[in-house]
């Protein structure tokens, strides 16, 4: 089966590249040979690939930034992904889109399921959710599936995991938000779903609607930022990675003046997604604890690395 990655260089597409099963010809692209800011060349760069399978990581994350740079986030989220669903059902292929819990408003005080009326607050949700409009809209059969997911961390690239690590080691006191409360997701657990997925429509087993299918997956649990970065100082000082916590002090959103808006509660329900693809979700503490022993193992294969060197 050929399996077409967009956006293998973030962390989630560097963990779905680990996790390939043997069934799979991946194929990565980079951004010069298939760039989501083109809009005129997706579909032919889509035809001349046919894939079997469409995996879109490629989006415009930066959530502040899509609220000046509104052009750019609308382009790939919204439009990009509608020329990536006009692709897949020109040539029979499938598509699997990851979204985000910011297509809600955060204004529930339990987990969002995946009917649940979307009301995006900033650019970067509405233009997900934009896009997730169209794929259904054009892929209306059984040929879609939208993962929305929260949260991301993993042990590569830049993420709230590095960042308290970091902080921590700086022995300066941080301000960590309180208030706001969502689902913690590891790029293992969420490159696992993505595969899962795959192999059910390769095996005709995926079984859920008639319509475009909506998922979501993320860790268990609701959490709050202010709550992980306090399980980062706990776990990294049992785990030799930090010598010593730094003070966290609790603070309300309002602290940090940020462009764009947060929603203060919007957490995943993957209950329904954990019986469509026969796996279970795991608690967030524990995802982030295999995330950091991955930070662990890296720092000492470098330590053991320079050593060998000298």
């Amino acid at each position: 089966m050929k399996v077409l990655l967009i956006g293998s260089n973030g962390q989630l597409g560097k963990s779905i590249i680990e996790r390939k099963p043997n069934f799979a010809k991946l194929i990565c692209p980079q951004k010069k040979d298939l760039d989501l800011r083109e809009i005129n060349k997706i579909k032919e760069k889509i035809y001349n690939i046919s894939p079997d399978f469409i995996i879109n990581c490629g989006a415009f994350t930066q959530v502040d930034l899509a609220e000046k740079e509104q052009k750019e986030a609308y382009l790939i989220n919204h439009e990009a992904t509608r020329e990536l669903a006009l692709a897949t059902l020109d040539i029979n292929s499938k598509l699997l889109h990851i979204s985000t819990d910011y297509v809600f408003d955060g204004k529930a005080n339990y987990p969002y399921k995946p009917n649940s009326e979307k009301n995006p607050i900033n650019n970067y949700g509405k233009s997900k959710s934009l896009g997730e409009n169209e794929i259904e809209e054009i892929l209306n059969g059984t040929n879609a599936v939208i993962l929305r997911t929260s949260w991301l961390v993993s042990h590569l690239g830049e993420n709230f995991v590095h960042k308290i690590i970091n902080l921590h080691n700086k022995n300066k006191p941080m301000h960590i938000v309180e208030d706001q409360y969502g689902s913690l997701t590891s790029t293992y657990s969420l490159s696992q779903a993505c595969w899962q997925i795959i192999e059910l429509f390769k095996r005709n087993s995926y079984k859920k609607s008639d319509q475009v299918n909506l998922l979501h997956w993320s860790s268990r649990g609701v959490t709050s930022w202010y709550e992980i970065a306090l399980a980062i100082g706990d776990i990294g000082v049992d785990l030799n990675i930090l010598n010593h916590k730094s003070e966290i002090i609790p603070v309300k959103s309002n602290h940090f003046k940020t462009i764009a808006k947060r929603p203060f509660f919007s957490a995943l329900d993957c209950s329904e997604s954990e019986l469509v693809l026969g796996l279970e979700t795991r608690p967030w503490k524990e995802e982030l604890r295999k995330i950091m022993h991955r930070i662990l193992r890296n720092k000492n294969d470098k330590v053991g690395n320079n050593a060998f060197k000298l």
